[in-house]
């Protein structure tokens, strides 16, 4: 405390001239004063301020506050001999202290306050003090609620003792885990465990206590349970008389990892008892029950849903796994219940093959030698890893498209497409690839087995040349049939019959009616039949590798005065135009090409014998050959022409014949494996 007066005489009464310090109960005395005026300047306890003047200094009133805020008093006017006992100075706590901080859900029990931890709002917690001076720390002072995240505040208090009690959320309670109130630690719980009050509060004026909080936790009340049993007549419910199966291990799962699926395991049990298990002492949660099957056994027909709260169905699926379901807090969910049958045989599938051309839709049935110990009618649910329906379709990662047929009374099988795949229609004709296509099939009784379908892609041919390249190479038998050998003449003209032709099945046994000579002059060992026919042998090559050794040197065109090798893209644009199957008959057609082969006007034949074709007809077709069959070159899809060359030669068979050969009946071959080609 200071006295103050006007020493320097300024006029201003702040001059100090003697201080002293309160005692004795906050007394202090200045004597021994001459009369004048005087200024008592008080100051201040840490924390603590200046109480609100009660009068002003001069009004000789004993125990009121003489001190302004800033601890100065109004003048004080001494006379001679005068003791001014009444400047006083009164002080208050400002009222700056505060208790807080947060309540939360303690997931992980361990009373400490985790960064994945959520707060609880809506939670009342309550301020406590001592305000009847009873000595104890009981009396409500204040009451908040807990929001944005958990959080209280309690603020503008004054120093002193306080205790905070805490209210919970719903059926939680308080966590008992890492409490230790005695220490100043944010984030762990300062709640007593069974009433939620804290210990006493010692708080300092300004003081900031933001460390005072509560966990709140699942009591673990819950439980799962109840039987597996034998499920004599498979119904899926549990019958009068049906007995309970010991020894069946039993998995609780939840999802610990927080990946959103139910799949952790938490407690594992064994049945007992009847078949009877229990999972108790458990958090409110969404679990799933593994049962896991025993040997000899399968899981009966599945019931109901998990939660349907009917006890005594089954609620275990194929795999042993029931639906997930929520349990409250409390909550006793003994209906999970799990029905076993004695065990159905797995089918098996058997590993089937197919060869198809890459162009080409092939199809295999490839359950007609699968097998089930129970005569179980099979079904096919996968293919190449992926479900399937039937009539559905999957692609596999060759882009082969496999459809699921089913037809009534044929069954199911497997419908092979790579028409679409960039892979296979790469193959050119000669080349195979192989692709091995899974296939799984049910049951029905919850029996999976899986069987490997190999097939074979044969290449189609990508070009003419490339078709050529893979025709026989070696000599070719053949035969010849000819309308014309005996009379009545036939006005078919001639056919030829590929007797052999080294294993190649695209020409093998095959008749083609569509057969012209090269040569009007040339003889031919034919036959009116193929049963009378001599075979001759021949080099068969394309229309395309002709050369002039083909022919005879004086073959020159009476339609156009070119040689006959030079008239082959003529010929090969007549093929193409499939006359015989338009109007048109084998003699018509094969008059036309000797005019083109050969210098003779064929005019004559049809004076020998009318079914030898009509002099309008060959004209026609010489006539539109002329203005259009010029520098035709086959490709792709079109008709293509085969030589057969005799070899050798003979007085009896020179003749060289031109086959007409559909493009789709020869662009693909697949090998077998006894070296075999097949169409």
């Amino acid at each position: 405390v200071k006295l103050l007066a006007d020493t320097d005489g300024d006029g201003e009464i702040d001059d100090v001239v003697a201080t002293t310090t309160t005692s004795n109960g906050g007394q202090y005395l200045f004597e021994n004063l001459d009369a004048d005026d005087y200024k008592v300047m008080f100051g201040t306890v840490a924390g603590l301020t200046f109480t609100t003047a009660g009068a002003a200094a001069d009004e000789d009133v004993d125990g009121d506050s003489d001190a302004g805020v800033d601890g100065m008093t109004d003048t004080i006017s001494l006379e001679i001999g005068e003791a001014e006992r009444d400047i006083d100075a009164g002080l208050v706590d400002p009222g700056t202290a505060s208790i807080g901080d947060t309540v939360w859900f303690d997931a992980d029990k361990d009373g400490l306050l985790g960064a994945d931890e959520e707060g609880v709002d809506g939670v009342e917690v309550k301020l406590l003090a001592d305000t009847d001076g009873d000595g104890e720390i009981d009396d409500v002072v204040a009451t908040t609620t807990t929001a944005n995240g958990g959080q209280y505040l309690f603020d503008g208090l004054a120093a002193g003792e306080y205790k905070v009690m805490f209210g919970t959320a719903g059926d939680l309670v308080f966590t008992g885990a890492s409490r230790n109130p005695a220490e100043d630690v944010d984030g762990d719980s300062d709640a007593n465990e069974t009433d939620g009050m804290t210990d006493v509060i010692t708080l300092s004026t300004g003081e900031a206590e933001r460390d005072v909080d509560a966990g709140l936790i699942d009591p673990g009340t819950a439980s799962v349970g109840d039987t597996v049993w034998l499920d004599a007549n498979g119904n899926g419910i549990l019958d009068g008389g049906e007995a309970g199966v010991d020894g069946v291990e039993v998995k609780l799962l939840a999802d610990l990892d927080g990946d959103g699926e139910v799949d952790d395991v938490v407690a594992t049990t064994t049945t007992a008892n009847g078949g009877q298990y229990l999972f108790d002492g458990l958090d409110a949660g969404e679990y799933a029950v593994m049962f896991v099957e025993p040997n000899g056994f399968d899981f009966t027909a599945t019931g109901a849903d998990a939660d349907d709260l009917v006890d005594g169905d089954s609620d275990a699926g194929v795999n042993g796994m029931t639906d997930t379901f929520d349990l409250s807090i409390g909550e006793a969910e003994t209906d999970i219940d799990a029905g076993l049958v004695s065990e159905n045989g797995a089918p098996t599938p058997m590993d089937d093959e197919l060869k198809i051309c890459a162009d080409t839709v092939g199809g295999v049935s490839v359950l007609l030698n699968d097998t089930d110990p129970e005569f179980d009618l099979l079904s096919i649910v996968e293919v190449d890893g992926q479900a399937i329906a039937p009539f559905g379709s999957i692609t596999t990662a060759n882009g082969t498209e496999v459809t699921l047929d089913d037809l009534l009374f044929l069954g199911q099988s497997l419908s092979i497409d790579a028409t679409g795949s960039a892979v296979w229609s790469a193959l050119d004709i000669g080349e195979m690839g192989v692709e091995n296509i899974s296939y799984t099939v049910t049951d029905g009784n919850g029996n999976f087995a899986t069987a490997n379908l190999e097939v074979t892609f044969c290449g189609d041919a990508n070009s003419v040349s490339s078709l050529n390249n893979s025709l026989p190479t070696g000599l070719v038998e053949y035969q010849i049939s000819s309308s014309s050998v005996e009379a009545p003449y036939g006005d078919e003209g001639f056919d030829i019959k590929i007797v052999s032709a080294g294993g190649d099945g695209r020409f093998e046994d095959v008749i083609f009616e569509e057969a012209y000579c090269l040569s009007i002059i040339d003889p031919a060992a034919a036959a009116e039949n193929f049963g009378t026919a001599p075979i001759n042998t021949a080099d068969a090559f394309g229309i395309e590798d002709a050369t002039a050794s083909l022919f005879n040197a004086d073959q020159i065109s009476f339609a156009n005065g070119e040689t006959a090798l030079d008239n082959l893209d003529v010929i090969n644009w007549i093929l193409n135009q499939d006359f015989e199957d338009n109007g048109f008959t084998g003699w018509e057609v094969q008059r036309a090409i000797w005019e083109f082969t050969d210098s003779f006007d064929t005019d004559y034949l049809s004076d020998i014998d009318p079914a030898l074709g009509d002099d309008a007809n060959v004209d026609f077709i010489v006539s539109q050959a002329l203005a259009n069959g010029d520098g035709f070159v086959a490709g792709v899809g079109d008709v293509v022409g085969v030589v057969l060359d005799p070899n050798p030669a003979t007085a009896e068979n020179s003749q060289p014949f031109l086959v007409a050969v559909d493009w789709e009946d020869v662009d693909c071959f697949c090998i077998d494996n006894s070296g075999m080609i097949l169409s």
